[in-house]
C-alpha cells in the first residue's frame, strides 16, 4: 500500500518505479517485512492457508499427547 502513485514518484524524483516495486506483494515479502507469504491468487492462498492450518493443528494435538 502506498500515499502516491509512480507518476508522482517520477515527477518528484525523477527515478521511473513500477506500482509493483511501491508496494506490491513481492516488495512486502521480500524487503519490508510485512507480509510472509505471496501468492498467485486467492485459492493459492487459501490452499497454502489451509495446509498451514492443518500442520498446526496436527502438531499440536501429537504434542498434547506427549
Amino acid at each position: 500500500m502506498f500515499v502516491t502513485g509512480p507518476d508522482v514518484v517520477k515527477t518528484v524524483t525523477r527515478e521511473d518505479i513500477t506500482q509493483e516495486e511501491l508496494g506490491g506483494a513481492r516488495t512486502h515479502t521480500s524487503k519490508s517485512g510485512v507480509a510472509h507469504g505471496s501468492f498467485q491468487n486467492d485459492i493459492d492462498a487459501l490452499k497454502q492457508y489451509g495446509l498451514s492450518l492443518s500442520l498446526s493443528l496436527s502438531l499440536s494435538l501429537s504434542l498434547s499427547l506427549i
